[in-house]
């Protein structure tokens, strides 16, 4: 099989990705729980934590979203997070 013959769609919906997609998410969860800190948040932080990542391309729908997406820069996660 060619990946890159493959739609995105078709791609993003191979047999197991979803259920790993389903297994970060519930991690994620798990943590901002703890934290306090949203899945969003968290998820900006781990990109923006990652070595030789300068910098996450984050979409937004309104000016309170750009405020926390902005504000995941200055969360600073533990190493046992990162991983």
């Amino acid at each position: 099989d060619d990946l890159e013959e493959w739609s995105f769609y078709d791609r993003l919906c191979a047999p197991g990705r979803w259920e790993k997609a389903e297994a970060v998410i519930s991690a994620l969860a798990g943590v901002s729980l703890r934290s306090g800190v949203s899945i969003s948040k968290l998820a900006i932080a781990w990109v923006l934590a990652q070595r030789g990542a300068t910098s996450a391309i984050c979409g937004s729908g309104n000016p309170a979203h750009v405020r926390e997406n902005a504000a995941a820069a200055e969360l600073e996660l533990s190493v046992d997070t990162i991983v």
